[in-house]
């Protein structure tokens, strides 16, 4: 059996959270009824859905059934292209045929930001306060962000920690800003600002985000009367009786100093008097936990030397402890090879099946056979397909392992189209005498979808795989075959036909006599066809 796959476009666009119908026609260019399976490869599974896994085909049918692709709409369906192949398998024969396209997805700009705590107290003994700020991005697509803070009536400056950073999708930056009062006084009243925080994308101005908070400028001394003065010393001599204790680390130690790259690291610690403790690793935000003691699991990605630094926090009470871990490269990983490769033929007909056989080291992850596009596992040893292509063509294997790194190996294979074909046409006599004399012609074609007979000036169509016809011959002449295959590539023969009259009697043999002869024409004929 035979059959066509085709898709409605090679390329589609699609926005994350949206749905992307994909049409897939399928065409049975079989003789019988076939039962065909649609796959989706390549792409996410929860990205695609094709609602009929199967379908019933008759000959010469084409149907046409869509899938849908719908990217959820987060971080992790980062914007760019995907390669898949919608591929279709006959249950009846297990032929399969794939047809490849591509998956733009588009990108999306969602930043969220953040403002801790949303209310400061500064001025007189304590000019300065700290904000920390943190910056979510929700969208797919990597952002450098510009930061700015700023206060309406101008009586507070800041200093921002970093001014610009790169948030990758699902990525979360945290940068302390700090507010200093830009002059103080000695008595007067209290007063409340409102701080606002911005970051904006310095390529798409467009993408921002916003925070806000309070900042409460109190002078040294408030004007009111002596016992006012009195009540709040002896309330700020209770308070600074009663005041928590700062927060201590007594413990930050890790289990090894020196690792490799995929190694884990167990972090030791025990604070006291913290509400909050927070893990950096080389200055960026790693984890952070309300538990006094425990440990924290770190396994670093590239090697170098990194800072681990633990932050215990109470209140406006801060205090840190760093320790260095120095990471050694991971050891090498072995390269892969393709121990044999060689196909079954390097040359074969349209329709046809290609066997490759392959065999490759234990370092390889991953297997390839181009043009087609397979991915047979590290357990076989041969794939067997119909080539897609018409002429000379390199078949490729290519051998990857864990690192990424590639090997090929290629094979030139031909394939070479159908062409019409007649196998096989004779006469049951060469030589026809006297009038209505009968021949029988026989034939038997390859690869044509229509064929005819000609003699004598008469055309009839004819089986095109194989049959005989009887003609009833009055003359010489020339029995033609034709044929055409789908395509309309023709082929002939021709079979020569000699007629004579019957010989004449003698006329002094008794009861002799001279035959007329009839006039020559061509009778008639009848066409028995054979099946093949």
């Amino acid at each position: 059996m035979s059959f066509a796959v085709s898709l409605s476009s090679d390329t589609l666009s699609v926005d994350p959270g949206s749905t992307q119908p994909l049409s897939i026609s399928v065409t049975n260019r079989g003789a019988e009824k076939d039962n065909f399976e649609l796959q989706v490869e390549g792409l996410d599974p929860a990205w695609t859905t094709v609602p009929v896994e199967s379908i019933v085909i008759e000959p010469g049918e084409t149907q046409v059934h869509k899938a849908l692709i719908r990217p959820p709409r987060d971080s992790e369906s980062a914007a760019g292209s995907y390669p898949f192949v919608v591929l279709v398998r006959s249950l009846n024969s297990g032929d399969s045929q794939s047809v490849e396209a591509v998956l733009e997805v588009s990108a999306f700009h969602q930043i969220s930001m953040n403002a801790e705590p949303k209310r400061v107290v500064m001025g007189g003994l304590k000019p300065t306060a700290g904000f920390d700020i943190s910056v979510i991005n929700l969208g797919n697509t990597e952002h450098e962000l510009q930061l700015f803070a700023s206060e309406p009536e101008n009586e507070v400056g800041f200093s921002i920690e970093q001014e610009k950073i790169r948030v990758g999708p699902g990525q979360q930056r945290n940068i302390t800003v700090t507010a200093s009062t830009r002059r103080s006084a000695l008595l007067a009243n209290g007063k409340l600002y409102g701080a606002a925080f911005s970051a904006r994308s310095t390529l798409n101005p467009t993408v921002a985000a916003y925070a806000q908070a309070q900042i409460e400028l109190r002078p040294v001394m408030t004007l009111a009367p002596f016992f006012t003065v009195i009540g709040i010393l002896a309330l700020g001599v209770a308070w600074f009786a009663t005041i928590p204790k700062p927060p201590k680390i007594e413990l930050f130690k890790p289990d090894q100093t020196e690792v490799k790259v995929g190694e884990q690291v167990i972090l030791n610690y025990q604070v006291s008097d913290a509400s909050t403790i927070t893990l950096f690793v080389n200055n960026e935000l790693y984890k952070t936990t309300s538990e006094g003691a425990g440990n924290i699991t770190f396994s670093p990605n590239d090697p170098g030397k990194y800072t681990l630094r633990l932050e215990a926090k109470r209140n406006e009470k801060l205090v840190t402890r760093a320790i260095t871990l120095n990471v050694a490269p991971p050891d090498e990983i072995p390269k892969p090879e393709i121990l044999g490769f060689k196909v079954s033929q390097s040359s074969l007909l349209e329709g046809e099946p290609l066997t490759v056989n392959f065999s490759v080291n234990s370092a390889t992850t991953k297997v390839e056979i181009r043009p087609i596009g397979l991915f047979p596992g590290l357990d076989q040893s041969s794939a067997t397909f119909k080539p897609n292509w018409m002429g000379s063509a390199d078949v490729v294997i290519i051998a990857t392992n864990s690192a990424g790194e590639e090997v090929t190996r290629s094979i030139r294979v031909t394939v070479k189209p159908l062409l019409p074909e007649i196998a096989s046409a004779s006469l049951s006599s060469a030589k026809a005498t006297g009038p209505d004399a009968k021949i029988t012609v026989r034939w038997t074609l390859k690869n044509c979808s229509r064929a005819e007979m000609e003699f004598d000036g008469a055309v009839v169509p004819i089986d095109a795989n194989s049959g005989s016809r009887e003609l009833i011959v009055n003359k010489s002449g020339t029995v033609i075959i034709r044929g055409w295959d789908s395509k309309g590539k023709p082929v002939t023969k021709s079979l020569p036909i000699e007629w004579q009259p019957a010989a004449p009697e003698d006329p002094a043999s008794p009861g002799g006599a001279t035959p007329v002869t009839p006039p020559s024409g061509t009778g008639q004929s009848t066409d028995t066809p054979t099946n093949t």
